[in-house]
């Protein structure tokens, strides 16, 4: 790649990007659920309701 073309990928990439997102906004609930399958497990319970 040429040093222009860098220079333009990297221009593009800083403007589609946000500075006002914060990680503790994103949830993940698959491996939440999975978190409480395991533990469930470890304290040999059933973890409720099936994936």
């Amino acid at each position: 790649m040429s040093e222009e073309e860098i220079k333009g990928a990297l221009a593009l990439m800083e403007s589609m990007s946000r500075d006002d997102l914060e990680g503790d906004d994103f949830k993940d609930p698959y491996t939440e659920a999975m978190d409480k399958i395991i533990e469930a497990k470890r304290g040999n319970r059933r973890a409720g309701r099936r994936l």
